[in-house]
This record gives structure tokens, C-alpha cells and sequence, in this order.
């Protein structure tokens, strides 16, 4: 633990470099009409409801917002990957919250601070877009990193600014960012308050990626741990790309689902990994007990989950993963 905090630290002012103050101004939504990449309609953030306008949003339909992490951007991988699994599914609106200008600085000296400013601001219009014909019924809010993150605010400051009456149906959270959200009162992490499922998807545990379960359900392929299948050695050097391999693997993973091209991502119940490894207090009797981590995850799924992946896409074993 020690030598975690030492390299978090590491991290933060190593990179380090100034303030970003809070600019609600270069914030954007943008909705992904299909069929390219660039079939796409941005808004402002203060004009998210020209959204619902657009001819393609289809309000019937199921909606996704995907909310990028720390140092992204809409032409990240993360981002694009997300996106075009929604397009091979074709069954929802796919939304994408570009908030680069307020994480692309200092990760504490800035965007660790903005990213409760940005939920504040975007909790409001998110309610609005409800009362403007967003089907709260079929929204899912998906974030990674730092975005998990920002998911987890949002679904809490959208419950308070509705006294309480409105409560996000959905939330998943892909490796949220572990630098800062300690678990703690003063320091808190996305969890199962935030919305009425929370699901988390672990693979970075400890490094950058949270390693508590805080969800409804936590999903801990191969222990969750920093040396997913495929990924190198780390070599310590903060945010390159080998050293992120394991903390991307949680949207690799959720792209994956969401096509629904190959095997579905079974896992099942244990109190630890070593438990999943060995087979000892396994807790399940039955086939009922294995569940499906990703986005046909059973809001019914309470607990932490354990499953292996492969190496390379795809990456689901089906039922040879438990």
C-alpha cells in the first residue's frame, strides 16, 4: 500500500503543472447518429435539450452517456471503441460528455477538483432533459476512470437537486480512478447509493483503478488486479501506454458486451479471489448463481463477482472464464 500511494503521489506532481479553473463554456454533449464516426451533432452543454431535437434521437430507444476519463478526449480510444459497440448493436441513442478542457491539466491540482464541479453543473440539465422527454426509465450512465467518477457525482447531486425524488436507474462505472476517492466521508467514491444499480467493472485495483467494492454488484476479472492477461509487465512510468493496459481493459471489456458478437462475460460469486482460484466458499449453488458481467448485467446481481478473461479480443471465455 505504501509504495501505491508513493507512486499516486508520483503521479500527481510529476505531472502536475497548473490550476485549471472551473469553465462550464468548454464543455460539450454530443450525440453519435451513425453510420461513421462522424455522423455526429454537438451542443453545448447548456444547449443539451437540442439534442432530443435532433431528427435521429429516438426517445423509444434506450440512451446511453459515456463520460471519458482522466488526459481523453472525443477522439480517445476509449471513446471511439464505446461508441462504435453501440453502433454494431444498434438499439440505443449513444451519448458522449466532452469535459477534456477540465481533465486534461494536473490530475489533484485540477481535474481531481473539477470533477465535482462538473457533476454539479451537469446533474441540473440532466434533469431537465428528463422533463424534456429523456426516458429516465432507460438511461445508463457508463464512465471510466475519472469518468467513473463523475458518473457516481452526477447520480448523487441529481438525487439531491430533486429533493430526493429522482434517482439514477443505472450507473457502471469502469475502473473508477482510485487517486483521491479513498472511500471515506471526506473523500468519497461512486457507489451503490448513486443510482439503483451500480455496477463496477475492477482491473486496475489499487494502481489507478479503485480496488473497494463499492458497487451493487463488483466484477473482478482475473482478481481485478494491475497485470490483466495481454498486458506487460508495468515498467512504472506513469500514464503510457503500457503502464494504462490494465486500467483500459475495463471499457475493452465493456465494448465488448455491448456488441454482443461474442461469448457472454459469465462470473461468479466469491468472497476473494483466491476463493474463485481454488473453489473453496464459492458462493453459489447453482447455474441461477453465474451471472453476466457487462451491459447485460441483471440489476438482481448483489455482491463481488470473479471471472477470467483471455489475452487478446475477444476477450469473453464464456463459460470456461469460471
Amino acid at each position: 500500500m505504501v509504495k501505491t500511494l508513493v507512486f499516486l503521489l508520483f503521479v500527481a506532481f510529476v505531472y502536475g503543472k497548473s490550476i485549471v479553473h472551473f469553465d462550464i463554456e468548454g464543455v460539450s454533449i454530443l450525440f453519435y447518429y451513425g453510420p461513421s464516426l462522424e455522423d455526429v451533432s454537438t451542443q453545448h452543454i447548456k444547449e443539451s435539450l437540442k439534442i432530443l431535437e435532433h431528427e435521429k434521437f429516438d426517445k423509444s430507444k434506450p440512451t446511453a452517456l459515456y463520460l471519458h476519463g482522466f488526459h481523453e478526449h472525443q477522439s480517445s480510444e476509449s471513446v471511439q471503441t464505446v461508441v462504435k459497440a453501440y453502433y454494431e448493436r444498434g438499439d440505443h441513442n449513444i451519448l458522449t460528455l466532452d469535459w477534456a478542457i477540465m481533465c486534461n491539466d494536473s490530475y489533484f491540482k485540477a481535474a481531481f477538483i473539477q470533477v465535482n464541479d462538473m457533476g454539479s453543473a451537469f446533474a441540473p440539465i440532466l434533469l431537465e432533459m428528463f422533463d424534456n422527454g429523456l426516458d429516465i426509465e432507460k438511461f445508463h450512465l457508463i464512465g471510466h476512470s475519472l469518468g467513473g467518477q463523475l458518473a457516481g457525482i452526477i447520480g448523487r447531486v441529481v438525487h439531491s437537486k430533486s429533493a430526493d425524488k429522482v434517482l439514477l436507474k443505472r450507473i457502471t462505472a469502469l475502473d473508477p480512478a482510485f487517486p483521491g476517492f479513498l472511500n471515506t466521508p471526506l473523500s468519497p467514491s461512486v457507489s451503490s447509493d448513486d443510482a439503483d444499480f451500480v455496477d463496477i467493472i475492477h482491473t486496475d485495483s489499487g494502481i489507478y483503478g479503485t480496488p473497494f467494492a463499492i458497487g451493487d454488484a463488483d466484477f473482478f476479472p482475473n482478481g481485478g488486479l494491475g497485470k490483466q492477461p495481454g498486458c506487460p509487465l508495468r515498467n512504472f512510468e506513469p500514464l503510457t501506454d503500457l503502464d494504462l493496459c490494465s486500467h483500459r481493459r475495463s471499457w475493452a471489456f465493456w465494448a465488448e458486451s455491448v456488441t454482443g458478437k461474442s461469448e457472454p462475460f459469465w462470473a461468479i460469486p466469491a468472497k476473494k479471489y483466491i476463493d474463485f482460484i481454488t473453489g473453496k466458499n464459492r458462493n453459489y449453488t447453482s447455474m441461477e448463481d453465474i451471472v453476466e458481467m457487462g451491459i447485460n448485467c441483471p440489476s438482481s446481481a448483489k455482491g463481488t463477482y470473479y471471472l477470467k478473461t483471455g489475452t487478446s479480443s475477444p476477450y469473453s471465455l464464456g463459460l470456461k472464464g469460471v
